[in-house]
């Protein structure tokens, strides 16, 4: 089967991004399979691969008046301006390699200019529609991802939580679409109490307030009165949260002492991250809303003791007190008290470590990549059934 799959960026290692995470970890499996795999990524810094298309900041080349469109209308601006060089990129593929389907995510409803070429088959994979993480109202986004869903040969999602939302926010039934989790490897190096510092915090995301950032800093404030050694490592890009950036905010939060002991490292590569992990006692992530992430899934995959807030599709991935603990999200009471019982105990949080790691057994890559196979055949075979004679012509 020739696959093709659309990402943001390539390759992984250089980007913190859970759809790249997530190609980067079926797409191997799915070349172990015997498969041909192409990537179209809107940037990528590998230029030597032939199997890579690279579209381009494509947005910084519009014409005079689509640039006017983009301040009025941005989202319709946003759609058009991504779709024309997104369709010929896919019809060079059709023609030059005859790919036999397609799979992309959700944003904007990209998807639906390439559907509506019925030249190959679109699997939609829901990351997180809109509706979802939105910062803000924009109905048309909604509209135009609710479009490219349900003109999709094939939609599938990482958690069953997902694909009921999108359900009933659409008010649908998605007939032809497959659950399955975030693939991911269990690397060779391992967690273990003997090799990290017991008096030490993981966190791993974005500094805003829907990876929870505030909630971090202000549970280590509390933390670290009670834990004179406690120090927390915090890694991630620095969006601010009400006009403050991190320094700012924890100098608002924290006191001097507690101050002293937070390590903000910025934006790391994904190699980076990975050292990072075995090092820390407990690793914490405060999502106020996640889809499958994978911040959980390679903390577990190391064997970190975990704690994580209870939202989106983690509690599909975590059993509260057997492999993580799980915390109510926004609650940080919940999360103090959930990172100080681990303090408190090394042995039960090596324990949920183990635990963890096993439990991940579920979501190997090659696993994964049989099961997105046999869905990309039965989405092919639909497709076919509906479209006799595709056409090239626009």
């Amino acid at each position: 089967m020739k696959i093709a799959m659309y990402v943001p960026s390539w390759p992984p290692d250089n980007s913190a991004n859970g759809i790249v995470s997530y190609a980067g970890h079926v797409i191997p499996a799915l070349r172990e399979l015997g498969h041909e795999v192409f990537v179209l990524a809107r940037h990528s810094e590998d230029t030597k691969d032939l199997r890579i298309s690279q579209i381009g900041a494509f947005r910084e080349a519009m014409p005079f008046w689509n640039r006017a469109l983009f301040r009025l209308a941005p989202t319709s601006a946003m759609y058009h301006a991504d779709a024309a060089p997104l369709a010929r990129a896919v019809k060079a593929l059709v023609t030059r390699h005859e790919i036999d389907i397609l799979e992309m995510e959700e944003s904007y409803g990209l998807s639906y200019a390439i559907t509506k070429l019925a030249l190959v088959p679109v699997v939609v994979r829901l990351h997180g529609p809109w509706f979802l993480t939105k910062s803000f109202e924009d109905a048309r986004r909604e509209a135009l991802e609710r479009r490219g869903i349900i003109t999709a040969a094939g939609v599938t999602a990482p958690s069953n939580q997902i694909l009921r939302s999108v359900e009933r926010q659409y008010r649908l039934k998605l007939r032809k679409s497959l659950t399955f989790g975030n693939p991911v490897s269990v690397p060779s190096c391992k967690w273990r109490v003997s090799n990290c510092n017991v008096n030490s915090l993981l966190f791993i995301g974005r500094f805003d307030e829907l990876k929870g950032g505030d909630l971090v800093i202000n549970a280590f404030g509390r933390l670290a009165e009670n834990n004179p050694k406690l120090t927390l490592t915090f890694v991630g890009p620095d969006y601010g949260i009400d006009g403050m950036k991190l320094w700012d905010y924890a100098r608002t939060r924290l006191s001097p002492d507690a101050l002293s002991r937070l390590d903000y490292r910025g934006r790391l590569s994904s190699v980076e991250v990975e050292k990072l992990r075995p090092l820390h006692f407990v690793t914490i992530c405060a999502s106020r809303f996640e889809v499958f992430p994978y911040t959980v899934l390679e903390a577990l995959a190391v064997g970190c003791p975990l704690v994580t807030s209870d939202v989106g599709g983690i509690p599909e991935i975590v059993r509260s007190g057997q492999s993580g603990i799980l915390f109510e999200s926004g609650n940080i009471d919940d999360l103090v008290s959930s990172v100080q019982s681990l303090l408190d105990n090394p042995d039960f949080a090596g324990g949920l470590g183990r635990r963890g790691r096993r439990s991940l057994r579920r979501y190997r890559p090659e696993a994964i990549a049989a099961l997105v196979t046999d869905f990309y055949e039965q989405s092919i075979q639909s497709f076919k059934a509906r479209h006799r004679t595709p056409s090239l012509k626009m």
